[in-house]
């Protein structure tokens, strides 16, 4: 199993104003997990999976969930990029290799998170600067 705790604590430095953090992973691998533990240390309320509503918002935390999305013109219809806009929000992006690297805000601190699932019970985190 990943240690969670470990892959909080790494970013945990991270989470400030203009953060955007990119989710990729199969179903499952734990994705909503992640954002859910960091929005516990962040004091906010649980977070499940905005897998219907697309973006979440919970104070300053959003939540973004691409996985239902298929084109460019879907995600843009969305009002996706407004997020953007605000100046104070720590952004989680699941399913975010729908959108190409060039696109992203370059003024943004970006880093990418990778969660293969190797079993029921392990998880691989893998995290990069973006």
């Amino acid at each position: 199993m990943a240690d969670w705790n470990k892959v909080i604590d790494f970013i945990t430095p991270k989470l400030k104003d203009k953060s955007l953090f990119l989710l990729e992973g199969d179903l499952g691998a734990g994705k909503t997990t992640l954002v859910s533990l960091v929005a516990k240390k962040l004091n906010i309320q649980l977070v499940s999976s905005p897998t219907f509503s697309i973006i979440s918002q919970h104070k300053n935390l959003t939540h973004v969930d691409l996985y239902r999305l298929e084109t460019m013109e879907e995600i843009d219809a969305t009002g996706f990029w407004e997020i953007f806009e605000e100046n104070k929000n720590i952004v989680f992006v699941e399913w975010s290799q729908k959108i190409s690297d060039d696109l992203w805000p370059l003024d943004w601190d970006i880093t990418k998170i990778v969660i293969n699932k190797k079993s029921d019970s392990e998880r691989e985190v893998i995290i990069s600067e973006a």
